[in-house]
């Protein structure tokens, strides 16, 4: 597929630490937000309330807890963040045009929308976006986002260019380097897509998605002790990550080392991650149906696996529709490394 845990941040409510007179908005666990300022992501350590992490507009999150104003999100590293400080995905563009409409000048608004349009999926309108905004300035921000475009309509090769430059401007950004990473993951070079997600950590020791990165390049290479030891590092940073889950749930649900197999905590890591995604990605339903499936709840398989299948894209659905017949004979999937994601 894709993308006994101690957390290592307290998340305790930071609204208990501040005045509590902004009318909460009606967010949920699973909803999909934009940031629509710069703003920082915070945490309560030993009593004191610290920044883990500093967002900018445009930048998508899914809420993955909700305390009265403050919503618990990430965009590598996980912290609170206010309701006032965000909108609905599906507001996000109309409300930025409005802005470069109110101030035409300022680069960050049609920045912002680029952003927006990169998370509604619409790539080519993003990747015109950012190569105007190249034109008049050519901040790795704006190569680094082109970047992720370019790499979700599959050409890796253009990825890499753009995250290059990006690196080579701002040299040490982990992002950059972890948004590389991915790419060469993309391309089967797992060996580089490791030494990226290496410089990614060394650089931003508390970036959880890129232990997952570097656990799914190990995994690859067949180095999987190495692989639990990163997912359960990623999950110790961030236990609400659920690329962590969906592939360490994977790995438990299907590796061919009977060792590594353990399909009750598969299942519970997978729900887990269907919780998070909001019983909307199909890879964590798909995780799950296979977690069943180790797990001898065959039915569960069936069923989890038909509402996967629902929400594949036509290629998806094409390389895993085997997966319903094997579930259908009452026999679990055992990971084909071709066939991994």
């Amino acid at each position: 597929m894709r993308r006994i845990l101690l957390p290592l941040l307290l998340m305790c409510p930071i609204a208990a630490l501040t005045a509590t007179g902004t009318h909460a908005l009606a967010y949920e666990v699973g909803d999909t937000v934009v940031v629509v300022d710069d703003v920082t992501l915070k945490v309560r350590r030993n009593n004191r309330v610290q920044v883990t992490d500093t967002v900018f507009p445009g930048v998508t999150v899914r809420v993955r807890a909700v305390n009265g104003r403050w919503l618990w999100v990430s965009n590598g590293v996980p912290g609170w963040i206010k309701q006032t400080d965000v909108i609905p995905l599906e507001k996000a563009v109309d409300y930025f045009t409005a802005k470069i409409d109110t101030f035409p000048t300022e680069a960050r608004w049609r920045y912002a929308r680029a952003v927006a349009w990169t998370n509604k999926g619409e790539w080519d309108i993003a990747i015109a976006d950012y190569t105007e905004l190249i034109k008049l300035k050519r901040l790795p921000a704006f190569y680094h986002v082109r970047g992720i475009c370019y790499q979700a309509k599959g050409e890796h090769d253009k990825a890499i260019d753009d995250f290059n430059e990006a690196i080579r401007i701002d040299p040490r950004s982990a992002r950059y380097h972890n948004s590389r990473s991915e790419s060469w993951y993309d391309k089967a070079n797992y060996t580089r897509a490791i030494t990226d997600a290496d410089e990614a950590i060394r650089l931003e020791p508390n970036l959880a998605s890129a232990f997952t990165n570097r656990g799914r390049a190990h995994e690859k290479l067949g180095d999987v002790g190495l692989a639990v030891a990163d997912y359960k590092k990623s999950l110790q940073l961030d236990p609400n990550f659920d690329l962590a889950y969906i592939h360490f749930a994977w790995l438990m649900a299907t590796s061919t080392e009977a060792s590594l197999r353990d399909g009750e905590l598969a299942v519970k890591y997978a729900e887990k991650a269907c919780k998070l995604t909001n019983w909307e990605d199909p890879h964590a339903l798909g995780t799950l149906a296979a977690a069943y499936a180790e797990a001898g709840k065959f039915d569960e398989a069936v069923k989890w696996e038909a509402k996967a299948q629902e929400l594949y894209s036509p290629e998806m659905k094409e390389k895993w529709a085997f997966l319903m017949d094997l579930y259908k004979e009452g026999k679990p999937y055992r990971q084909d490394p071709a066939r991994a994601s």
